[in-house]
């Protein structure tokens, strides 16, 4: 029961991080994809769904992307590509 309580004050604290994000990069309205990456957000967990129903009911036109590479592997595409 502790752990499950843990679980969701951390759910509900990154998705206000990220909303803080949003709003202050003026994205709030847009259909900017946000973008879930690394080992706790990779995985169908307790943790991933309350942050994205969290997040998808103040912004529900910016899709949830999950499952994404790691932010590296993403970052040496990109340089490959300008190369």
């Amino acid at each position: 029961r502790s752990a499950s309580k843990i679980v969701q004050q951390a759910a509900a604290e990154l998705a206000d991080l990220v909303k803080t994000a949003i709003k202050c990069a003026g994205l709030a309205g847009s259909s900017a994809p946000i973008a879930f990456t690394g080992g706790l957000l990779g995985a169908s967990s307790l943790l991933t769904y309350l942050i994205e129903t969290r997040l998808l009911n103040d912004f529900p036109n910016m899709p949830i992307l999950k499952d994404n590479p790691d932010p590296h592997t993403g970052a040496l595409s990109a340089a490959e590509h300008l190369l």
